[in-house]
């Protein structure tokens, strides 16, 4: 009512002022609406994309974190050989003297009596190591020959037991003849 009272006192010119103001700001206002669709349009897109681009990066996260296991796993097998090489591989400069050595001393330490030690050797370039495989007869009771194998096992050399054949078994005298092929390895 009051609203009514002030419009009827304006004056013609202002009554059309007043009308298109009033049709501007409802231009202006729909104007705005159409602009803040785009606008919302644009923002829920920025957002979308926002979200693939923080998915990608975890995921490119977890990827970088298990290459980086993997090359840790891998400076630590570099490790591994070098370690390898220097503490279970013979030294190839000082020949087979040392691995005889060490038969020697496996040998009196278990107790057994060994005839007939023959030595091969093998290359394997493509690995750069070569390999010295000793052939020999053993005799002894069961008992020395388990110490044997348990000499082989933990000495700290890298020595593996190719083969093992029984020729005989004498339960009488606790004795037992055997064939054993034990491999050396040497690095390149």
């Amino acid at each position: 009512m009051i609203m009514k009272s002030a419009f009827r006192n304006l004056s013609p010119r202002e009554r059309q002022v007043l009308r298109t103001l009033s049709l501007a700001l409802v231009l202006a206002f729909v104007f705005l609406i159409f602009i803040s669709l785009g606008e919302r349009r644009t923002y829920f897109q920025t957002r979308d994309t926002s979200d693939a681009r923080v998915r990608e990066s975890v995921a490119l996260k977890k990827v970088w974190a298990q290459k980086k296991l993997e090359w840790e796993r891998w400076q630590q097998a570099i490790l591994d050989l070098a370690e390898l090489k220097t503490k279970y591989f013979y030294d190839d400069a000082q020949g087979i003297n040392e691995l005889r050595l060490d038969l020697q001393r496996i040998f009196d330490e278990a107790g057994v009596s060994v005839t007939g030690i023959n030595y091969t050797y093998s290359q394997f370039p493509k690995e750069a190591i070569k390999k010295v495989s000793a052939a020999f007869h053993l005799t002894g009771s069961y008992l020395n020959i388990k110490q044997f194998i348990d000499r082989v096992e933990k000495f700290p050399k890298f020595l593996t037991m190719e083969r093992v054949d029984f020729q005989k078994i004498d339960a009488e005298n606790d004795s037992l003849d055997l064939n054993i092929v034990l491999a050396g390895y040497y690095e390149m």
